[in-house]
């Protein structure tokens, strides 16, 4: 039992990061703002950068804080960006805010003078699974199962803003409004996990997941049964294979390799000739791993 106790807490946080993430997915990408979480993540990591920078701990309730103020901002920001999606597409806006807001982390890190700053950088971007602590999971469970409440109560009409969003103005929703809720409890959700798994597995179980999800299935109820599937099985078998390694490139890495074969499968499945599509993929695959 000794042996894979240490795997309790990261399969839990894990699971957790997985639990919210899966239906977040689900509006991300019939959306198209694919890389909104890896914006928003990266804003509340520049929180936790900043904090560091004036002197703090990443982990500290001063960098949360900082990470919770940075994230609202960009959240409010992103709902507005959508009055401008006439002339400049969505996903072009958020991708100037990651990438300067990463640079401005690693100018952070350097002006800090802190000769553990690299260490502490990667720690944003990979995060630190193994070693989390359960105060840490209590915590981000606390912030899960409080915006998981809210989505509960208003996840109906977020779906309709996400899927139908001609039809949500008909009904009268005001959608700039309703863009800033989900946007905010997103990034209260990012927050509350990107300093335990990390900005690179952030973005993959939003997206990979989903991904999969929806090349199976039409249903909401499908898609998430099969990203929530994938991703846990994942996640399990990347913390039980990452004791002496970083887990979270594992686990990225085991999720593209999910979303490869998946592709391999549905290009069978749709093949004239399955058999013959199916020996083709295999000598790809053989030719690959051979180089």
């Amino acid at each position: 039992m000794t042996d894979i106790a240490w795997m309790i807490a990261p399969i839990v946080a894990c699971g957790l990061a997985m639990g919210a993430l899966g239906w977040f997915g689900l509006h991300v990408l019939q959306r198209g703002v694919i890389f909104v979480d890896l914006a928003l993540a990266q804003v509340a990591a520049l929180g936790a950068t900043y904090a560091v920078f004036l002197g703090h701990e990443p982990d500290e309730a001063f960098a949360l804080l900082l990470s919770l103020v940075f994230t609202a901002l960009g959240a409010g920001a992103f709902a507005l960006i959508r009055a401008f999606e006439d002339r400049v597409p969505q996903e072009a806006l958020i991708g100037i805010t990651y990438a300067v807001t990463a640079a401005l982390g690693v100018l952070l890190i350097e002006l800090a003078d802190d000769p553990h700053g690299a260490e502490k950088l990667q720690h944003l971007l990979v995060g630190n699974i193994v070693w989390v602590r359960w105060s840490e999971i209590a915590m981000a469970a606390g912030a899960i199962a409080l915006m998981g409440t809210l989505h509960a109560v208003v996840g109906r009409r977020l779906l309709t803003i996400s899927f139908h969003p001609e039809q949500a103005e008909r009904d009268g929703l005001h959608i700039g409004w309703w863009d800033l809720l989900f946007y905010m409890s997103f990034g209260v959700v990012l927050t509350a996990i990107v300093s335990i798994v990390g900005v690179l597995l952030v973005f993959s179980y939003l997206v990979i997941p989903a991904v999969i999800g929806r090349l199976f299935s039409d249903t909401i109820s499908g898609r998430l049964a099969i990203g929530y599937a994938v991703g846990l099985l994942v996640s399990v078998v990347g913390v039980a294979i990452s004791y002496e390694h970083s887990t979270g490139p594992i686990v990225v890495g085991l999720l593209g390799l999910c979303l490869v074969l998946s592709l391999g499968i549905l290009s069978v499945r749709r093949a004239a000739n399955p058999a013959v599509r199916g020996l083709q993929l295999l000598g790809g695959a053989f030719t690959i791993c051979g180089t």
